[in-house]
């Protein structure tokens, strides 16, 4: 093996000898992870309402936060809630963190869930109450990079459709993180509303 290819750059050593940006990096994960956390409590306390709405395996599931490192390179923490996931079914609601990029909210349908709420949410497009919002239905489906979205409406208007699945997702910026916890929250109530 060439040595050279193996040698650090300035900035490269700069980071190796700093450890208080590992430190901050884990101060603001673990932050994530209180905020996550808080905002699952308040989404299964709203879940409880709509007790009747939804399937058993919707409401009796658990939230899940979970965190990687290489999501197209970046770190991310996810908060799952409600969620199924199966070989043929999938809904979830996902708070996604993505490191250096944004967070995003998501609502993610296949097989029956499709099924039962597509129309739903389709219809909710046509009526524009999904403005901002971006939209996935084909592709690969565990891709969460919103520049890889079409704009919601795009749905409605160039007669698109889903097949397998549809995925809607509101981006929400950095600058947003002191009432990220309201947005959060707020999402997941309007959503459950456009589902009943």
């Amino acid at each position: 093996m060439d040595s050279s290819k193996v040698q650090l750059s300035a900035e490269e050593m700069d980071l190796v000898r700093n450890r208080q940006w590992i430190l901050t990096k884990q101060a603001v994960t673990e932050k994530l992870y209180e905020l996550f956390g808080a905002v699952a409590s308040e989404m299964q306390d709203r879940m409880n309402a709509h007790r009747e709405d939804f399937s058993e395996e919707v409401i009796n599931s658990s939230p899940k936060i979970s965190k990687g490192e290489l999501y197209k390179n970046f770190p991310w923490v996810v908060l799952d809630y409600p969620r199924v996931f199966s070989k043929t079914d999938v809904f979830a609601l996902r708070c996604f963190f993505w490191w250096g990029a944004y967070f995003s909210f998501s609502i993610h349908l296949r097989g029956e869930y499709l099924r039962r709420y597509g129309p739903l949410l389709l219809q909710e497009i046509r009526n524009g109450q999904f403005e901002g919002w971006k939209v996935a239905v084909d592709g690969d489906e565990w891709n969460f990079d919103l520049a890889d979205y079409d704009n919601a409406k795009s749905l409605a208007s160039k007669g698109k459709s889903y097949d397998q699945f549809l995925k809607l997702s509101v981006k929400i910026d950095f600058e947003e993180w002191n009432g990220l916890q309201k947005k959060l929250v707020d999402n997941f109530a309007w959503l459950m509303q456009k589902l009943v």
